[in-house]
């Protein structure tokens, strides 16, 4: 397969990407907005098609290689369109469980107020596998980076191992983010404890975003040293 067989195929797999995330989005969405969405899509998918390919090019330039293959550059493309729709979808219907909102136009993106307003759906066993169980799962990541003073940021392809200080604001970041969940679940479903659901999750969200930020940026200056 040629280079500009490629970059249709991959123009082709965005707008249909495009096309069906508005459908996600809205289940009626307008004919306008339907075609935006579609030609962003396009558009982002065929610069990812040409970022692809110029990265291999670059590899075949400092190897003595031949051309790269079109096949990897759409391949990428085309995995990236499955991950975003995933994502989307997943968002929807965690969205719906977590009691948000549902999803509305870009120009009403989602804020922390709704997340702080949002309301959880369901009952003792939700409270408890949501308010508890999930809850646990941060928390105890996070006890083991303040217990070993060890922990990684990043992802699975790139982390980041964190020590000292940095693992200590680490793991208190997760164990804010468990106590969120567990305001949000345990205290919004338990009917004696609910009105203080949301000054809970508000003050775990302020301790997480600054745990998480301590040490990412801890993580940074130590390596800059």
């Amino acid at each position: 397969m040629n280079i500009t067989t490629g970059a249709w195929l991959a123009a082709a797999a965005g707008c249909i990407t495009g096309g069906i995330a508005a459908f996600m989005r809205g289940r009626s969405p307008s004919r306008g907005s339907l075609t935006v969405t579609a030609v962003l899509g396009m558009l982002i998918a065929a610069l990812g098609y040409g970022a692809f390919l110029l990265a291999g090019f670059a590899v075949s330039f400092l190897t003595f290689s031949g051309p790269p293959d079109a096949w990897p550059a759409l391949l990428c493309v085309v995995l990236g369109c499955g991950g975003f729709l995933s994502l989307t979808w997943l968002q929807s219907v965690i969205g719906s469980r977590f009691g948000l909102p549902p999803m509305r136009a870009p120009r009403g993106r989602r804020s922390f107020q709704d997340l702080l307003d949002a309301r959880p759906r369901g009952g003792p066993a939700t409270m408890w596998l949501g308010g508890v169980g999930l809850a646990l799962l941060p928390v105890s990541y996070g006890l083991t980076c303040l217990v070993t003073r060890k922990g990684k940021l990043g992802t699975l392809l790139w982390p980041s191992a964190v020590e000292g200080g940095a693992a200590i604001a680490l793991g208190l970041g997760w164990i804010a983010v468990g106590a969120f969940l567990h305001f949000h679940f345990f205290f919004g479903l338990h009917p004696r404890l609910e009105s203080h659901s949301r000054a809970g999750k508000y003050v775990a969200l302020i301790a997480a975003c600054l745990g998480l930020t301590i040490a990412a940026i801890w993580s940074v200056m130590t390596r800059l040293r």
